[in-house]
């Protein structure tokens, strides 16, 4: 993954009564999605679909919780650009939707608690 362009996708599932967040599936990165080696944007219309098919075939119950896409670094971290970019989901969609960045070496779940961006890192030599 060193050398070659961020890819990306979304997640599907349900947050659970104890605020457990069941991931259901993900999105795939399509041929048309924006891929360069330090940046991804979902443009494909796939991805929207997919959220839309598994929310229209489970009633409402399974739909979009978060996204994903990779970072050429071992220990990834957020970029300004990344930060600013899920505001706006969040601000278009719902503030407990979660994001991943996936590295060389580990991958890092940033989530907002009090209005404040958080993260938990895991190294994948422990999953």
């Amino acid at each position: 993954m060193g050398l070659e362009p961020e890819v990306g996708g979304i997640f599907v599932g349900k947050r659970l009564l104890n605020n457990s967040i069941l991931i259901i599936n993900f999105s795939e990165p399509q041929d048309n999605d924006v891929r360069s080696r330090f940046k991804f944007s979902k443009t494909s219309p796939y991805h929207q679909k997919f959220a839309d098919d598994y929310f229209g075939k489970s009633s409402g119950f399974i739909s979009l919780i978060g996204e994903w896409h990779t970072h050429p670094e071992d220990i990834p971290t957020a970029s300004c650009v990344d930060i600013n970019s899920w505001e706006k989901i969040i601000s278009d969609n719902d503030d407990r939707l979660f994001f991943l960045i996936v590295g060389l070496r580990a991958g890092r779940f940033y989530f907002r608690e009090s209005n404040k961006w958080q993260s938990t890192l895991i190294y994948f030599k422990d999953v």
